[in-house]
């Protein structure tokens, strides 16, 4: 038991302590309780408070909801706060290989309107990561995202929060740190925030980290010194407007990033807003490969309209003609541009013209010579591009 809360089971542990599926005794509502293990420092126990503060100034449906925190009659401090159902960010990363802009940019513009709230209370996260983005789903199946583990947020409103972060103290996780946040700096702003989301949407897309080290001081001269890789490098198939993207999410002065959370990922919108509306426009090598050349048609029909006006010339100054003669206009345009189905024709008029000779007197028979016919060429239909990628 905690408090009022029984502990039905161990849904997940860490290096400070466990997170309990748990149920109020009396009004049986479900809730995830997080627990602390072991023993604390005072900066320990001032962060997991400030956990639970931090969340809680909150009022945006993309933070974790916080119902309640104390310490239990064991020693232990816990936080109450919503249970989900669904998985973290790195969960989805890890199981699809990697993420399409437009899924990468739909979870980030949700995770961003709870950063824009937090940054508008003062509060930078500082450890922004995959683990730390829920994608929850309801009971009807529908997915949003929360932003968990503000135990290391900066509050600027509360000084006494922020007073155990010394500069020189490295807090946050490694892999997705800001600059300014890896040299251990105390004036950590909102921007910070910024580059770590930069991070995440890189590794969406690209299907690994940007910023790589085998120890930690390695790693922090990736981030501080070494060029900003960009992602189409590193895979082609990625958009070079998302290197651009990523150039400023991640720019190594905080002025040159984006101003806030909520410009970045309007600005990642519109690369997948783009991106989706050109997968849908027919490819223009196959519409070319339909159209002929201009030259050649010209050329084929004015040997269709000689030819056509010739004949009937003939007609009339030939009083007894001797051998048919078939107008096919549309077959020769047809043969003189190949690519180019002739018109269709309806069953009244697939001959398109026919002259029946007068009889011979030399003919060795007495039986009219077969109507000559010329059917309609099959027309070619242009094949359109195919669309992939997901929905918003």
């Amino acid at each position: 038991m905690i408090g009022n809360y029984e502990l039905v089971r161990c849904v997940g542990r860490g290096g400070m302590g466990s997170v309990w599926e748990a149920r109020h005794v009396s009004l049986g509502t479900a809730v995830a309780i997080k627990l602390v293990e072991g023993e604390l420092s005072d900066d320990d126990r001032r962060r997991f408070e400030n956990e639970a503060r931090a969340a809680a100034a909150l009022e945006s449906s993309h933070v974790i909801r916080i119902f309640d925190h104390g310490v239990s009659d064991e020693g232990k401090p816990y936080i109450v706060m919503e249970l989900l159902a669904g998985e973290s960010l790195e969960a989805r990363i890890a199981r699809a290989g990697r993420l399409s802009i437009a899924e990468t940019a739909h979870i980030l513009a949700q995770a961003c309107r709870a950063i824009e709230a937090a940054h508008r209370e003062g509060i930078v996260h500082r450890d922004l990561k995959p683990e730390n983005l829920f994608l929850a789903r309801d009971e009807e199946g529908v997915e949003s995202v929360k932003v968990l583990d503000f135990g290391v947020a900066k509050m600027k409103k509360r000084e006494d929060a922020s007073a155990s972060t010394r500069s020189g103290t490295i807090l946050g996780t490694p892999f997705y740190m800001s600059p300014e946040q890896g040299r251990g700096l105390k004036d950590v702003d909102a921007r910070s925030d910024v580059w770590s989301l930069g991070v995440i949407a890189y590794e969406c897309v690209v299907g690994r980290l940007p910023f790589e080290g085998a120890t930690l001081g390695a790693l922090l001269v990736e981030i501080c010194t070494a060029p900003i890789p960009v992602p189409s490098s590193a895979r082609a198939d990625v958009v070079k407007a998302f290197d651009g993207w990523f150039a400023r999410a991640c720019a190594r002065d905080p002025n040159e990033r984006f101003g806030s959370a909520r410009e970045l990922a309007e600005a990642l919108l519109a690369i997948a807003t783009s991106e989706a509306v050109a997968t849908t426009q027919p490819m223009p090598v196959h519409l070319k490969a339909t159209r002929p050349s201009s030259k050649r048609f010209v050329l084929g029909l004015a040997a269709s309209f000689g030819v056509t006006f010739g004949a009937l010339a003939l007609v009339h100054t030939l009083s007894q003609p001797k051998k048919p003669v078939v107008l096919a206009s549309a077959g020769i345009v047809s043969a003189a541009s190949p690519d180019v189905a002739p018109p269709a024709l309806s069953s009244e008029d697939t001959t398109i013209a026919t002259l029946t000779p007068v009889e011979s007197a030399s003919a060795s028979s007495s039986a009219a010579p077969p109507t000559t016919t010329v059917p309609p060429k099959a027309q070619k239909q242009p094949r359109s591009a195919r669309v992939s990628g997901p929905g918003f």
